[in-house]
């Protein structure tokens, strides 16, 4: 298989993580890489064997590239994105797809428009695990409802754009995935509330999103930067719990079958029957509970968490499509979730 060769924008963790990613795909081989500057563009290029270095945009859309990632500092995702679409290359781009709700939509229309794929890295979407327990949940019909924490406190030394009031903070870079599963699994939202902390300069360091979905289902959302969590993504639907023991690159789904009673309670003062008997036995409790929680297939991801969605990229290259696994309506909504939090 001849891979398809794409760019690199940006020298950050990010882009040397998908780089190394895009190395070990079956699709892709980094041939290109820019920069604001260019012996850090060059740096990286020997450091990760990524092909020639850039410091100018045009030069860089006019390399032997084929496709684009872009990675850089997110206040610079539109700008960009929109010069590799009229150059008519297809470009993935790391989350957000933007800062604001506005541009997200004229990025998206304007690759509508020139019909070149653009795409957004909201990579969980496409993992094995996430899917198979997508297709065990079922229609959102009924008492519906998901949990999805992202919780793990970071030093403003250690990654500062996070902490930056206008394209950083714990939900433009945390809650988007949350958000992105709720509405992948859900659908549209009805009502949204949300619960923020911010810090002196107004970067908000954690949040909880309350969303109430147009079929009834609810969703919980909770990030932070400061703080641990459980991080893990649950879903419900009455008599069936899902659970990826990690909220993002889980591999286990653990499925949980609940059997309501479907006759009336004993009134308590009856004798105890066989039952209570048996549920005085510890062996006997704790063999009900391996049998009360199955744990489905292993759904691996590969070599490399990032592997399923440059597979699902590199699928829609042909023919400049969006890609049903991250459309753009999702994006779009997801956008317009996230300015709603933010303002609030």
């Amino acid at each position: 298989m001849t891979k398809t060769p794409i760019g690199i924008i940006g020298t950050g963790r990010m882009a040397a993580t998908m780089t190394r990613a895009l190395h070990n795909s079956a699709e892709f081989m980094p041939a290109a890489v820019l920069s604001s500057t260019l012996p850090r563009a060059t740096a990286f290029s020997q450091a990760l064997n990524c092909g020639q270095p850039f410091d100018k945009e045009q030069e860089f859309l006019s390399a032997n590239i084929k496709a684009v990632y872009i990675a850089n500092a997110n206040g610079q995702h539109a700008t960009l994105a929109r010069a590799a679409i009229m150059a008519g290359l297809p470009v993935l781009v790391e989350k957000p797809l933007t800062t604001t709700a506005a541009e997200t939509e004229a990025l998206c229309a304007l690759a509508a428009e020139r019909g070149v794929t653009l795409m957004e890295n909201l990579w969980t979407l496409a993992l094995p695990a996430y899917r198979a327990l997508k297709g065990d949940l079922g229609p959102a019909a009924g008492p519906h409802r998901m949990t999805f924490d992202f919780s793990m406190p970071v030093a403003p030394a250690a990654m500062p754009g996070l902490f930056d009031p206008k394209t950083g903070g714990a939900i433009l870079d945390r809650a988007i995935y949350g958000l992105a599963y709720a509405r992948d699994l859900f659908g549209p939202v009805a009502d949204f509330q949300t619960d923020l902390r911010r810090d002196g300069n107004g970067v908000d360091l954690g949040a909880t999103l309350l969303l109430t979905h147009e079929s009834g289902a609810r969703s919980v959302i909770t990030v932070a930067l400061d703080m641990g969590g459980a991080n893990t993504l649950s879903v419900s639907n009455g008599g069936r719990h899902l659970h990826l023991d990690s909220a993002l690159g889980g591999e286990h789904l653990h499925i949980r079958d609940y059997f309501s009673p479907t006759s009336p309670s004993a009134d308590g003062i009856s004798p105890e029957g066989k039952a209570a008997k048996l549920k005085a036995m510890p062996a006997l409790r704790r063999l009900k509970a391996r049998l009360g929680h199955r744990m489905g297939a292993y759904h691996g991801f590969g070599a490399n968490m990032y592997h399923p969605i440059l597979t699902a990229f590199a699928q829609t290259l042909p023919s400049g499509a969006q890609s049903p696994l991250v459309p753009h309506d999702l994006s779009i909504a997801v956008a317009r979730l996230i300015a709603e939090a933010r303002a609030q």
